[in-house]
């Protein structure tokens, strides 16, 4: 397996410190870094992002999730690695990673080896780029942003983390409040709601006090 890039390294070992991680460089470095959750050791990560630990320590949770963010965040870095930086004026520093018609979307490296995302509107014959619109680390608003942009997706089909979060309650709401509901549109509507919730475009406590009856 490839190793990985060194800002995809600083980048998710810095987004694993924000949620209590920790990775300690040893001092030899022909060997792999060490991960530890508060003070329990879970095991080694190896140049590759595979993670070596021991079975029956009670750490497969721990292992799954890092795993599971290091899965997220290798395929932009692939297309950033290989992608070509901007020629335009006073945003070189950028790389496209995708156009389609007068749309693009692009993304720079900070100096904490995350990737910020942008998308701009090209400007007539293509010889610069205008109408910015910034999303930091947010790869998922950048991409849905790019496709309504181009047109690829209807803006009139897209929702707002705030409409998807009123739309779950009122969902909720019936589900609990309406006793005319058949199985039919019960089934459907209890569909819905666990489709919403797999947005995580909802708060913690919301999902939690919320459950529907059908």
């Amino acid at each position: 397996m490839k190793e990985l890039s060194e800002p995809l390294y600083r980048a998710f070992t810095g987004r694993v410190h924000k949620l209590g991680y920790t990775v300690v460089e040893p001092e030899n470095k022909d060997q792999p870094a060490e991960l530890f959750k508060d003070d329990q050791y879970i095991g080694f990560l190896l140049p590759n992002g595979a993670i070596y630990y021991k079975t029956g320590m009670g750490v497969e949770k721990e292992v799954h999730r890092l795993t599971d963010i290091l899965l997220e965040m290798k395929p932009p870095y692939a297309l950033y690695a290989y992608a070509a930086y901007l020629p335009f004026k006073g945003v070189e520093k950028y790389k496209m990673l995708c156009e389609f018609g007068d749309s693009l979307l692009a993304a720079r490296l900070d100096d904490d080896g995350e990737l910020q995302f942008v998308t701009w509107l090209y400007d007539y014959g293509h010889e610069g780029v205008r109408h910015t619109r910034y999303f930091d680390t947010d790869l998922a608003a950048a991409k849905q942003d790019f496709a309504v942009r181009c047109g690829l997706v209807d803006e009139k089909r897209v929702f707002s983390d705030k409409e998807l979060a009123a739309l779950y309650d009122a969902c909720v709401y019936r589900g609990k409040n309406d006793e005319t509901l058949i199985c039919d549109s019960g089934k459907l509507l209890q569909g819905l709601v666990e489709k919403l919730e797999s947005l995580d475009c909802l708060e913690p406590e919301q999902e939690s006090e919320n459950e529907l009856e059908v």
